[in-house]
């Protein structure tokens, strides 16, 4: 196959500026006149670097040029497919429901090998994907393989980072697997073959010693254990922990090993990624602290070996940057990859809610013809989802997170809130403990209708201050401004359903607009 592909395109090809678009062209002209057997494509996919800012073009072309035959596959062929997608970082979504398809079968899975069940299994998970049945058949599959056909030599044809990646998607896939014994011996023999291998290459002896071994196999070295097995080792335990799930039998030694070893190791990683997007922290840092949010940077997430870049003072809400690297290729857009995932699930067990940023997000926000506002906008709108924020204060108090004190009219007969909704209260109360302003507010006086809450019907109304109409109902807007329907979840508007949305600008708010003119 490598061959083939310097056939297609001569050297001087392939190292012009062009090559991409001169490999595509010839790639796409035979595999559409059928020049490339099954096999041929599946090798293709599998030996050529196409992903990740270098051709996802030409694997696109390969893998349509295989759509119409995935029926029909046998299951080494699944696994190099998924195999293929997983090293060029390729999203699976083009072909995902057929191979669940297939797989599903009859004989399909049966037919799979041990190291062909583990790499369909890893390519899945590590994607992402959530899929019940998918999984519980996998691991099936690989426990009858390990148990009654290959023996002791299924792990023999998987490295170091394989077993790290096969460990890791037994926590990933979790909430969708059903729980036996017989799965309970192969995760404890599973953690007894990776701390073989890495007692083996001396890994544990040193700091120093574990990063040599890993930055080694970073550049093809035996052992295999990469960076991101690192990540999928650190998050295995950090789950084995938050989950108050009982430590394989058998395993302690191990991995109390493990708990010394991987957490300052995975600090490191994480500290490198934190560096990378130093000047994308910074930057939202500053928007957010002119929007008047106080932050927090680089916050330690417990013993997870995470540092949160951004993190709100007095909240559990913080910031997170992901980038490429994070994420498959997809036809349309980038999707989160399962280590991702896993991380804001571990975070989520720790009480941290995380707003999630992508870089080329961020980047398109701050681009050099964009309105400054966008971002503010952007992050206004991430944060006033989030009901932990209720002792935020901003400079320009965003609806969603300002604490408004509680506003009811005066008991007396005439003015409660329950009576019908066109009755006129004689003086409604303004806000309790709010700041005394120096000087009437212009903005405010347009504001005509304002938002109360009526404590004998434990309900939210509006008030007109004109007309002096109260209504349960959300007054009507003009556009761009459009009432929509929420979860009624947000404090301090707790039981409210209705906000106000504005479909140019993305603001969202609870209190009716201020009226033009």
């Amino acid at each position: 196959a490598a061959t083939a592909v310097g056939k297609l395109c001569p050297k001087k090809d392939l190292e012009s500026s062009d090559r991409h678009e001169a490999l595509h062209a010839r790639l796409d002209a035979l595999t559409t006149n059928n020049a490339f057997s099954q096999e041929n494509l599946l090798q293709l996919i599998n030996c050529y670097p196409f992903g990740m800012q270098r051709n996802s073009r030409v694997f696109g072309t390969l893998v349509a040029g295989l759509s119409n035959s995935i029926s029909s596959f046998s299951g080494v062929h699944i696994s190099m497919l998924v195999d293929g997608c997983g090293k060029n970082r390729i999203s699976l979504d083009p072909v995902e429901e057929v191979l669940k398809t297939r797989l599903s079968e009859d004989g399909v899975l049966e037919s799979l090998s041990g190291h062909e069940c583990a790499t369909i299994l890893c390519g899945f998970s590590t994607q992402g994907v959530k899929d019940n049945p998918l999984y519980n058949a996998l691991f099936q599959r690989l426990i009858a393989a390990r148990i009654h056909t290959e023996g002791a030599n299924l792990f023999s044809t998987l490295s170091a980072g394989q077993c790290a990646e096969l460990l890791w998607s037994m926590a990933f896939t979790a909430p969708d697997i059903l729980e036996t014994q017989d799965l309970k011996i192969f995760e404890q023999e599973l953690v007894g073959e990776v701390h073989r291998r890495l007692l083996d290459a001396d890994f544990f002896s040193s700091s120093a010693k574990a990063k040599e071994l890993v930055a080694s196999a970073a550049r093809g070295g035996e052992l295999g254990f990469q960076d991101v097995h690192v990540d999928m080792m650190n998050q295995y335990l950090q789950w084995l922990k938050l989950s108050e799930r009982p430590t394989p039998q058998g395993s302690c030694t191990q991995i109390k090993q493990f708990q010394s070893a991987l957490p300052p190791l995975s600090r490191d990683i994480n500290a490198k990624r934190l560096a990378e997007s130093a000047s994308i922290i910074q930057d939202l840092k500053s928007v957010l602290q002119e929007l008047g949010v106080q932050i927090d940077q680089a916050v330690t997430a417990g013993d997870t070996g995470y540092t949160l870049p951004l993190l709100v003072k007095g909240s559990q809400v913080g910031f997170d940057v992901y980038d490429r690297r994070h994420c498959f290729e997809g036809a349309v857009a980038f999707k989160l990859d399962g280590t991702w995932k896993m991380r804001m699930c571990l975070m989520e067990l720790l009480g941290f809610h995380i707003l999630q940023i992508g870089r080329d997000q961020w980047e398109d926000l701050r681009g050099k013809d964009t309105d400054p506002q966008q971002a503010k906008d952007f992050l206004a709108g991430l944060l006033g989802k989030i009901s932990d924020l209720k002792h935020v204060r901003f400079n320009e108090p965003q609806p969603l997170l300002q604490e408004e004190p509680e506003a009811v009219l005066p008991e007396s007969p005439g003015s409660e809130a329950d009576e019908p909704v066109d009755s006129v209260p004689s003086n409604p109360k303004k806000h309790h403990g709010k700041r005394k302003s120096k000087g009437k507010d212009p903005e405010k006086e347009k504001r005509l209708w304002s938002l109360h809450y009526s404590d004998k019907k434990e309900m939210w109304f509006y008030y007109n201050s004109v007309t002096k109409e109260k209504s349960w109902k959300p007054p009507k807007v003009d556009k761009p401004w459009v009432v929509k329907t929420g979860s009624g979840s947000h404090r301090p508007y707790k039981g409210l359903k209705n906000y106000y949305y504005n479909q140019d600008t993305k603001q969202v708010q609870y209190e009716p607009p201020i009226l033009k003119g």
